[in-house]
């Protein structure tokens, strides 16, 4: 099992060190970042269940993931996950929205139907990429470290979003210029896996 994993692992390294060296689309960057989410993350929950989400007054919870408690709160039709950066699973915040979703349901951007724990896991996603992209110095990195799932950020993408919040126009070579970064992490994912062999 742990060869399959090892093996899998590495050709998902290789093919996403050829992506950052050839470039991609939006789209197929958007696409690589899930994937890469499930190689390099996976999952830790088998249902919505499993965090575990308590509240004593209906607006305040906590959910634990990972034998860490998390903060998170509901209020005027949105939920609010603090630290939401450091779940990284696209699976795990799938499994966590429907947690949320099953407890108070967001509106969706048209106020005449409900998100989706898919929608909003999406949006918590592009939070995830925000942070993980924007360099440290960068305001909106700082807010991007919490996820605001509401009715208005609905099916926005990374690119959406920061331009709307930062009125500058995304620029994808400063993006480019973090690949390294990116490097670096997949070489320290790669050495964690070789070193439990």
């Amino acid at each position: 099992m742990k060869r399959k994993l090892l093996h899998t692992f590495t050709l998902a390294v290789l093919f996403t060190f050829s992506v950052l060296l050839t470039g991609c689309s939006g789209q197929g960057a958007g696409t690589l970042h899930k994937l890469s989410g499930y190689l390099l993350h996976p999952s830790n929950l088998s249902s919505p269940e499993d965090i575990n989400l308590r509240s004593d007054d209906g607006w305040s919870y906590y959910f634990t993931y990972k034998d860490e408690d998390y903060y998170a709160e509901y209020s005027s039709d949105t939920w609010k996950i603090y630290n939401s950066y450091r779940i990284k699973s696209p699976r795990d915040i799938l499994l966590i929205c429907k947690a949320l979703d099953a407890e108070h349901r967001v509106p969706s951007r048209d106020y005449e139907s409900f998100r989706t724990p898919a929608d909003m896991a999406f949006e918590w996603e592009q939070h995830n990429i925000a942070y993980e992209q924007l360099p440290e110095d960068n305001s909106w990195r700082a807010n991007a470290k919490n996820v605001d799932l509401d009715p208005e950020d609905q099916g926005k993408t990374f690119k959406d979003i920061y331009e709307e919040r930062t009125g500058n126009k995304i620029d994808l070579e400063k993006i480019m210029e973090n690949k390294g970064r990116i490097k670096e992490k997949l070489k320290e994912k790669l050495k964690e896996v070789l070193e439990d062999q």
